[in-house]
């Protein structure tokens, strides 16, 4: 998300201590300055952010800058194919499919194409199966940062996207 890149690396440490879940109520009524403030702590997170969260809550809910609506609407749609993948690994697991035993011919350890023969349900369990194997830190990252992204939007006011 390179349009944000400014608001995540000034909200890094508030994110670290919300489980990079946003608030808008996180930052209202701060101290003012020359109050002590621990260093490390949440509202010392929270002051070193403030200022560049009131500038991007500002440009989002004036909604005109196009690149910043674009990469939203990238973080709702990781957020919405995300939801749609663990719904189906679960009901996949209540299935007793994780994984299917045994392993359906003709999918390696590293098809994780889902959108492939949707008609057979074991194979759509191996593929979720296999990409749940593959995840990885970035990508745990990224769900992340697209899930404060999410409530940053939502927090500004702005409409969620029709498939929430």
């Amino acid at each position: 998300f390179p349009h944000f890149r400014v608001l995540l690396q000034a909200a890094e440490g508030y994110a670290r201590h919300s489980g990079c879940r946003f608030r808008k109520g996180s930052f209202s009524q701060l101290p003012m300055d020359g109050d002590e403030v621990p260093e490390g702590s949440r509202l010392a997170a929270k002051l070193q952010a403030a200022p560049t969260v009131q500038e991007f809550m500002e440009k989002v809910r004036g909604q005109t800058d196009q690149a910043l609506a674009t990469e939203l609407n990238e973080a709702f749609n990781i957020l919405w194919s995300e939801s749609m993948r663990c719904s189906m690994a679960a009901r996949c697991q209540q299935l007793d499919l994780w994984p299917p035993y045994p392993p359906p011919e003709g999918i390696e350890a590293t098809d994780v194409d889902c959108s492939k023969d949707t008609s057979s349900l074991f194979a759509m369990a191996q593929r979720l199966y296999n990409q749940e194997q593959q995840r990885n830190a970035s990508f745990t990252r990224l769900l992340s940062t697209a899930s404060f992204l999410a409530d940053f939007a939502f927090e500004a006011g702005l409409p969620t996207p029709q498939f929430f």
